[in-house]
């Protein structure tokens, strides 16, 4: 179906002409992930009568795309939530875990931790820095190990990290029990994916806690880190990518993944902690609610696309796995790879914020200094610019729709020539 028999389609399933945001949900981001919901019911129900559950923020949505979707499945699907943060702090298992405490301190986050947030972070707020530090230091690897060995060294301080850890891994059991999670032999997830630490993590907490259960993950897309969720014992799936493969797809994706979660985001901002109760704490959301409404209208587009294709669902071979799964691939390509000038106005104030992020909430578009070039621009990392295509169609315009284009058919015609 071309763009413009999507669009026409739109305002039959409620989405008002003139809505840039409605429509861009119907016609550009729905394929997408209404695919995705497609492939991940169609392999967990294969599996039994278990239930699916969102992992909160992003998989919440997801879990009302999926019922949207296939209305037979509302009464297997639920959420929860969980957090790298707390479930890599959960899995610690003490002072002498240097793998945990690294990914928990390090690995996690955009930027290693300064001394003083990794202090609170493990309950020490009270502890003074090793001698001659002032805790604004970070963790980088010349610090990391000084650090860590000075954390063992103090019976103390052992024995309030190990009460820290303890408490993050009952809280979220203690979640999990609200949920009625671990009854049924099989926690099956769905969230956005990437290296499987959540699973990874509540793999090993549930261990810990005596109470080992199988998981599985369906996931947008995953990478090579995903390996140590099936090291773990766990299973998982990636729908555009699995592994690391495709490769140059997966890089393209995972460049800008921060688009695929603004499109999930939920109203709340990022699990803080678990009350006595087990109820999440979140904290304030750092999105505006001009944000927050412009979201929820492309989320309304995503939904009434869903509706759409379960009314043609049944019409081939538009919808065969394998067509399905590579126009996927090519609508994620054009929308990073290729937005039009339109489209990066539309989303140039929004931010994205990511809970283990230094420096907090930070603009999608924009960022970049004025003097680079546009060769430069494309090429920044993550660091210094979120989505290098929208900004650089705003700052160049038309000159550098001939770049973006031969980009964008480089990366396309190797799928192609895969598929």
């Amino acid at each position: 179906m071309t763009l413009d028999e999507h669009l026409q389609q739109a305002g039959t399933y409620g989405i008002a002409e003139g809505d840039f945001f409605g429509l861009y949900g119907f016609a550009h981001v729905g394929p997408v992930f209404t695919s995705f919901v497609e492939w991940t019911w169609e392999a967990w129900r294969k599996r039994g009568e278990a239930p699916l559950y969102g992992v909160m923020r992003d998989g919440g949505f997801l879990t009302r795309l999926l019922a949207e979707r296939f209305p037979e499945a509302r009464p297997h699907l639920g959420t929860l939530w969980l957090s790298r943060r707390l479930c890599l702090l959960g899995a610690i298992l003490g002072s002498e875990d240097v793998e945990g405490l690294t990914n928990l301190l390090v690995r996690a986050r955009g930027m290693p931790a300064r001394v003083s947030d990794a202090l609170a972070e493990l309950g020490l707020d009270e502890e003074i820095p090793p001698a001659g530090w002032t805790g604004e230091e970070r963790l980088d690897q010349e610090r990391l190990p000084v650090f860590l060995a000075w954390l063992d060294q103090s019976s103390s301080r052992r024995a309030q990290i190990a009460k820290t850890c303890r408490a993050a891994r009952r809280a979220i059991c203690t979640h999990l029990d609200n949920c009625t999670v671990l009854d049924h032999g099989e926690l099956g997830l769905l969230d956005v994916g990437y290296g499987g630490n959540i699973q990874r993590t509540l793999i090993s907490i549930l261990q810990a806690e005596g109470r080992p259960t199988r998981t599985w993950g369906a996931y947008l897309v995953t990478t090579k880190g995903g390996r140590w969720v099936e090291q773990a014992g766990g299973q998982q799936q990636g729908f555009l990518g699995h592994l690391g493969h495709p490769d140059a797809f997966t890089a393209v994706f995972l460049r800008c993944r921060d688009l695929f979660e603004l499109f999930l985001a939920d109203t709340r901002g990022p699990l803080d902690h678990y009350d006595l109760s087990g109820m999440p704490v979140c904290r304030p959301s750092a999105l505006s609610a001009r944000q927050h409404e412009e979201i929820g209208r492309l989320q309304e587009g995503i939904l009434a696309y869903a509706r759409f294709r379960a009314d043609t669902g049944h019409v081939a071979p538009l919808f065969e796995p394998e067509a399905r799964l590579r126009q996927a691939r090519l609508a994620v390509l054009r929308l990073v790879m290729m937005p039009s000038v339109e489209e990066a106005h539309q989303m140039a104030g929004w931010i994205y914020e990511d809970a283990l992020a230094v420096g907090g909430a930070r603009p999608l578009i924009g960022g970049a200094p004025a003097e680079w070039d546009m060769v430069r621009l494309l090429a920044a990392s993550r660091d210094d610019v979120l989505w290098p295509e929208a900004t650089a169609v705003l700052r160049f315009r038309d000159d550098c729709r001939m770049l973006l284009q031969e980009r964008w058919e480089k990366i396309a015609g190797g799928l192609a020539a895969r598929s």
